[in-house]
């Protein structure tokens, strides 16, 4: 072709038609700011279509891989669009070429088109492997999760088109190690928290999973092929199928949170039932394991890193953790493999973090039995497991003989008869509802009251902590709240001579249900009547659920709520920080296991001392210290620089209404109260 006049002319109307169906098209502002920008940024310029035409096959690939990858780091045009972009200039050479103004051929033209798809092509797919790369390391999934194994694998794929890493990742999805996963018991547990549906949730992960697999063959041929419309295309497939399977797997997750503690106990009868297999039972506790000079260590840390010492020894295990203990069902796969799982649990298990927690200046023990010596008792074998939170040892480890499960029996039947004179004293509506009174700085001032529930009993009264557990494990936290709110309906008259403001403990999967919301919104209603605030009291569990239902009666209802045992747990900081703003809560209790040490250990102080300031820093006020038991302890909190309430028997014990009356009766309500109506 000559570098005529006419061929210029010819090449600047194809240009000018270009640019025209560029700036009509319906998404062009979305992506870039004008079209001269657009033509300088491209080369869709009349001398470089020229040059196009005549340029090696190569050097327009070469060209084009550039102008890609400055369209996606400056404007990232979906490649779908670019595609009818390069059809359309194509069309109109080609028209130039039929009625000879240009000097070419179709074939050539159209061979040219698909060369700059595909340069712009490998462009987008090497800009995209970054971005997942970016993704995948940014993940907020604990390493050695199931998702993580397959974030992990894509991280080897992009290394290995990158040239990073030298060897082909895992091709085989029958092979890999998310394949293996799901054979462990830790994928049977979450499946069987589904129910009757798990075949259809454990077709949906296999499947995903299958599909990745598939999605990298056809990617890895088509990059060997070089050809990377192809390859973009179908690893976009790959990516999706990835967020498919973190979508299902995090359902299965859910799903498994909501009642973990049920299923797996749930789990543990199961298995407990397979007399062919080896399965072993160990709660491990951790005493002020939060309280650690490591900031609070994470638990899944922690748990991974006892399925890390479980896979070294070829045994597979599940775990279910609550508060500062850890239980551990493990499993010898292979019967035949000689080794001494007591002695492994106390030398290898508990021993590391025995050291652990001796290095943070912490305690710990561990109770461990093996399952077929609870065949004996098949009706009480969860609850004995249970019980071995409690079981009294004098050693940091110890392996429940034979000799010994009638001393676990017993314990067990004791603190079953516990549980069933509060479930039979919560359905005949005999339990009571205490008065713990919340003391303002003056001390003698009360400013509030925590209802507290007890179940009266031939020897008195037996406090909640007794027997909360197994409600919970019953389900019958709901019956149990919806009795608590009656209750505090029915003594509102004679609460409002006393104090201006109730608080209640609210279970968190209890605002899950429509019939406990319209019961507190019918409770608030009640107490405005006589002058009193409803403050519910929540604990940072309700974080792993919905938090709608706590935010409704918030905003709706004016209904103020109190975080529980803060610093007991994981605090999740980012839910509190946004439940803060939006005003929900608005009062912070102080876990007591806290407040007890603050005279003993100075990291407790600085521990507590920084969470007031967090909560100054989030304009939460006051702040209530629990277990407050002795003049010591109260004197060292008020060496805070915060606006405190006291809870504690230092102040006052849990009193039944009566007595309550006759002793605060006298006194007018406080003029200082816990939350403003």
């Amino acid at each position: 072709m000559n570098n005529s006049a006419m061929t210029i002319g010819i090449l600047k109307s194809i240009s000018f038609k270009l640019t025209a169906t560029l700036a009509s098209h319906p998404l062009f502002n979305q992506y870039f700011q004008n079209i001269s920008d657009f033509k300088s940024l491209t080369g869709f310029e009349a001398d470089e279509l020229l040059n196009l035409l005549e340029q090696s096959e190569q050097q327009v690939f070469d060209h084009f891989v550039i102008v890609g990858d400055r369209l996606y780091d400056k404007y990232q045009p979906p490649f779908v669009d670019i595609i009818k972009m390069i059809d359309f200039t194509s069309g109109e050479i080609n028209k130039a070429v039929r009625k000879r103004k240009l000097i070419s051929t179709s074939d050539n033209v159209n061979k040219q088109a698909e060369i700059i798809k595909n340069a712009i092509a490998k462009a987008y797919f090497f800009k995209s492997l970054d971005n997942v790369r970016l993704f995948s390391s940014q993940s907020p999934e604990n390493p050695g999760s199931p998702l993580t194994i397959h974030l992990h694998w894509l991280e080897e794929i992009i290394a290995y088109f990158t040239g990073d890493l030298k060897y082909l990742p895992e091709v085989n999805h029958l092979e890999c190690q998310f394949a293996a996963w799901l054979k462990k018991m830790e994928y049977e547990l979450l499946l069987q928290s589904t129910g009757d549906d798990k075949d259809v949730q454990h077709a949906k992960i296999y499947l995903s999973h299958r599909k990745i697999h598939q999605e990298f063959s056809y990617i890895l041929s088509f990059v060997q092929n070089s050809d990377f419309v192809l390859a973009f295309s179908h690893w976009s497939l790959l990516y999706q199928a990835v967020l498919e399977l973190r979508q299902n797997i995090q359902n299965l997750q859910l799903l498994y949170k909501n009642h973990e503690e049920r299923f797996f106990f749930e789990y543990v009868d199961e298995k407990s039932d397979l007399e062919e297999q080896l399965y072993y039972f160990l709660s491990i506790r951790l005493a002020k394991w939060t309280l650690s000079s490591k900031n609070q260590k994470n638990i899944d840390q922690l748990n991974l890193k006892i399925l890390e010492c479980l896979s070294e020894a070829d045994l597979d295990g599940v775990l279910y953790t609550n508060d500062n203990e850890i239980r551990v069902l493990l499993q010898n796969p292979d019967n035949n493999k000689d080794i001494d799982i007591p002695h492994f649990l106390e030398q290898k298990l508990h021993g590391f973090l025995f050291q652990l927690a001796k290095e943070a200046g912490l305690k710990s023990r561990a109770i461990a039995i093996n399952l077929n010596a609870l065949n004996n008792y098949p009706k009480q074998k969860i609850s004995m497991l249970r019980q071995l939170s409690f079981y009294k040892s004098k050693h940091s480890f110890e392996f429940i003989s034979q000799k010994k499960v009638e001393l676990l029996y017993q314990s067990t039947i004791e603190a079953e008869s516990v549980s069933a004179f509060a479930s039979k004293a919560l359905e005949e509506g005999t339990l009571e509802v205490f008065f713990q009174p919340i003391i303002g700085v003056q001390k003698n001032k009360m400013v509030s009251l925590e209802a507290l529930v007890r179940a009266p009993s031939s020897e008195g009264y037996i406090a909640a902590e007794a027997f909360l557990q197994y409600l919970v494990s019953e389900e019958k936290m709901i019956a149990l709240d919806h009795f608590v709110i009656q209750k505090i309906s029915k003594y509102a008259k004679q609460l409002a001579e006393i104090v201006d403001s109730v608080s209640i403990n609210i279970y968190p999967t209890s605002f899950q249900h429509e019939e406990i919301i319209s019961a507190l919104v019918l409770l608030s209603e009640v107490l405005k009547k006589y002058n009193i605030s409803l403050v519910i009291e929540i604990t940072e569990q309700l974080f792993m659920g919905d938090t709608s239902p706590v935010e409704y009666l918030a905003r709706e209802h004016n209904i103020a709520f109190s975080l529980d045992d803060f610093g007991s747990g994981y605090s999740n900081l980012f839910q509190l920080i946004g439940l803060a703003e939006r005003q929900v809560v608005k009062v912070l209790k102080i876990d007591g296991s806290l407040v007890r040490q603050i005279d003993k250990d100075d990291k407790v102080f600085e521990v507590i001392e920084t969470i007031t300031k967090i909560a100054n820093t989030l304009s939460i006020t006051p702040i209530v210290m629990e277990y407050v038991e002795s003049e010591h302890i109260l004197k060292k909190l008020e060496c805070l620089n915060a606006k405190m309430y006291f809870q504690g028997y230092f102040f006052d014990r849990p009193l039944p209404l009566e007595q309550l009356i006759e002793k605060y009766g006298s006194v007018s309500r406080g003029e200082s109260i816990l939350v403003e109506h």
